[in-house]
């Protein structure tokens, strides 16, 4: 698409406070100098009565004399909306005395704006440069990034003396926070702001700089003469600022990416997570997403390593961590946020557990919060499915795109020559099931609770030969055998071998790495430094970039299909014909989902209670 047609976005009203006159430019194909003009105004503060009651007010009469912490909210994303809710607790925590401002488009509804201000921002609107003036034939799928990149140019034409700017997906852990407003910059044509993670430009997701009219006029005129790919903001503002930049270190907008990030070519070599005083949370979707098997991934410290492994998820280190906050904070978030929370678990780190969520962490333990145990105890409901039951263990055949990345377990007590029995996920259904093959959508029993481990499963289905019914289905972890290696759960049964060996990338303990050989048998250790004939030896591997191509498309389809890799025939039997007949295709339709669960998870007896949360053996 030509920039000329992106750019009759210009056509969009502005209004001339000071002259009370509405200016809308004409239909051109590229923004004039007299358009230009016209928007390059102070934005004005627009005062509501419920300005009164922040504690700035009087700040607000005189906003060039002080510093402002500022945001931008956009106009309709609730992942946005309720993470500068929540960026606005965090500021409220540890810089309770300056100035918040949140920049919003026009046209937000009323209940969003009243969550932004409960969140403690001053709301400040700026022009809706929507959809509608881009024309007939524009890109909308650019538009959509185009657009909040230009809406963001906004914060440098507030009125304030000073800008402390946070993107809506940051959040501040750490009160050294303080040391960004007490930096000194020379002239307004200077910039405080921290690499990208490795690459050579800076982010624009925390910025500290004097706002002023001129840079604001010069960023749209460099809008006006440049390609779609050199209009977003992080491109113009290092554009503008380059060689007047003042690097502050990346633990203030930490961007720590887990694996290879797309477009790199290694690992980045710079780790900011432990010490983080501002987590940046790039890619879509946001931890603030409201999607319970999204907010399941977020809670459980390990699932950087499950879900964030080559992609550009920024600061998924911190994701546990801020899930303990979104819990504590629910009741300013949005209704969907809320409502989402109610089915997901409690706070995972014992330190930062507050209120209901204590007494329920308390009763139910943490062990929903650890990684998949290497070992699981299956008991059957009754003596005619006994074949379902025994222990499972975790193997190392590699987790296709259909099993949505989530570990194979293989049942020990099976036929493991002719047909063995495989627990395993199928993303398709959301559904952890155990059938002959792992491939495909055929199973005995399925669960009809998604869960990310298959201990937390709930409501299992068995086939009765006609249909399926529900039965009650024990899972719990197990004991991993004389031959493990001790002390990790970080352990994979190799089915080849027909021993134990560790995981080659584990995450543990807020970091990404390797597994040590610590705890393994004199045996183990030789076999594990033996040249490995692993699943995954010799085939493709297909990684996603974990960002979501259209708010259509399913998002935990780009955090969980993440590799796409067809399972070697002699790893896996093949079904048998005669050993298939007890076998049943799971149908989307009839298989019950969480939403369809609700009403029955609210009032679970403790039976499934026990089958949800049982203890290590």
């Amino acid at each position: 698409m030509a920039c000329s047609r992106l750019l009759t976005l210009a056509l969009v009203g502005v209004v001339d406070v000071c002259q009370s006159v509405t200016i809308r430019a004409g239909k051109t194909d590229t923004l004039t100098p007299d358009w230009i003009e016209n928007v390059s105004f102070v934005l004005p503060m627009d005062f509501t009565p419920l300005d009164n009651q922040t504690s700035f007010y009087r700040e607000l009469q005189q906003p060039h004399h002080h510093t402002a912490v500022v945001t931008f909210a956009g106009k309709r994303n609730t992942e946005y909306i309720d993470g500068a809710v929540m960026l606005g607790m965090s500021v409220q925590k540890y810089l309770p005395d300056y100035v918040r401002a949140a920049l919003v488009i026009e046209g937000m509804s009323m209940k969003s704006q009243g969550l932004l201000k409960r969140g403690g921002w001053k709301l400040i609107t700026v022009p809706n440069w929507d959809a509608e003036y881009c024309g007939e034939g524009c890109d909308q799928e650019f538009l959509g990034r185009w657009h909040d990149s230009f809406e963001k140019i906004n914060i440098f034409r507030l009125p304030f003396k000073r800008v402390l700017f946070f993107d809506s997906d940051t959040y501040i852990f750490r009160a050294r926070i303080s040391y960004m407003v007490n930096l000194t910059l020379p002239t307004v044509e200077h910039i405080a702001m921290a690499k990208d993670g490795c690459k050579e430009e800076y982010n624009s997701g925390v910025m500290f700089f004097k706002p002023d009219l001129e840079v604001f006029r010069t960023m749209l005129n460099m809008v006006a003469t440049r390609k779609r790919e050199q209009i977003l903001d992080q491109n113009l503002i290092n554009s503008y600022y380059q060689g007047k930049i003042f690097t502050v270190d990346r633990m203030y907008n930490c961007v720590d990416t887990v694996g290879i990030q797309p477009g790199q070519q290694k690992p980045c070599e710079h780790h900011c997570s432990k010490n983080a005083v501002v987590s940046h949370f790039t890619g879509h979707p946001k931890p603030t997403t409201p999607k319970r098997r999204l907010l399941e991934l977020v809670r459980r410290p390990g699932s950087p390593g499950l879900a964030c492994m080559h992609t550009n998820f920024g600061s998924c280190g911190k994701w546990s961590e801020f899930y303990c906050d979104i819990r504590r904070h629910h009741g300013k978030l949005s209704t969907e946020l809320q409502e989402q929370l109610k089915n997901t678990g409690h706070c995972c780190h014992p330190s930062l557990v507050y209120g209901k969520d204590k007494k329920v962490a308390h009763k139910l333990g943490y062990e929903t919060c650890m990684e998949c145990p290497a070992t699981l105890k299956v008991w059957a409901p009754s003596i005619n499915m006994s074949g379902l039951g025994g222990v499972y263990v975790k193997t190392s055949l590699p987790s296709r795109k259909f099993n949505g990345g989530r570990p194979v377990y293989i049942n020990l007590d099976s036929d493991l020559k002719v047909n063995p029995l495989y627990l395993f996920f199928q993303q398709k259904q959301l559904a952890w099931s155990i059938g002959l093959d792992y491939r495909v959508n055929s199973a005995y029993a399925y669960a009809a609770m998604e869960a990310q481990c298959p201990r937390d499963t709930k409501y299992w289905n068995m086939f009765n030969g006609v249909g399926f019914e529900r039965k009650h289905l024990n899972i719990r972890a197990h004991s991993n055998g004389n031959r493990a290696p001790k002390d990790t759960d970080h352990i994979a049964w190799n089915i080849h071998k027909k021993l134990w060996e560790l995981e080659r990338i584990v995450w543990e303990n807020g970091e990404l790495g390797n597994n040590s050989n610590s705890g393994e048998t004199a045996s183990d250790a030789a076999a594990s430094g033996e040249e490995e004939q692993n699943a995954t030896e010799g085939e493709e591997t297909d990684v996603q970039n974990g960002t979501a191509d259209s708010p259509d498309e399913d998002d935990l389809q780009n955090v969980t299909d993440k590799v796409d890799i067809d399972a070697d025939d002699k790893e896996t039997a093949e079904v048998d014909e005669k050993g298939g007949k007890g076998l049943a295709d799971i149908d989307a339709d009839e298989k019950e989902t969480a939403a369809v669960e609700k009403k029955a998870a609210e009032a679970d007896d403790s039976e499934d209670d026990d089958a949800a949360g049982g203890g290590e053996e």
